[in-house]
């Protein structure tokens, strides 16, 4: 199966599920799985490898932000507005954490 084949297909699954198929391109299956490697929590690195980039700028154009990484930083920051919330180390801790899991 060549790759223009399979972006018909996905173009077709698309329009069947209610999605428009013009936001579907060749690059959409990359981006969901770098995407969903990261939130795999696979090492950087091995996103780099799997896809084949040799630059951590090339690599960090096929992430993208996750309702679940959103959240996370969402909270960090209503944390960091309340007077009475965990210091800074803390809320470095709690990134470091997120970022094990989630996208960048």
């Amino acid at each position: 199966m060549v790759r223009r084949h399979v972006v018909e297909l996905l173009k077709r699954v698309a329009l069947e599920q209610g999605i428009d198929p013009a936001t579907i391109k060749g690059h959409s299956i990359r981006i969901g799985a770098a995407t969903q490697l990261a939130e795999a929590g696979l090492p950087f690195s091995d996103i780099m490898m799997f896809g084949g980039w040799l630059s951590e700028s090339s690599c960090m154009k096929y992430l993208r932000w996750t309702e679940d990484r959103l959240r996370v930083m969402s909270e960090a920051l209503a944390l960091s507005a309340n007077p009475r919330a965990p210091s800074g180390s803390s809320l470095l801790a709690m990134a470091m954490a997120a970022d094990r899991v989630l996208v960048y």
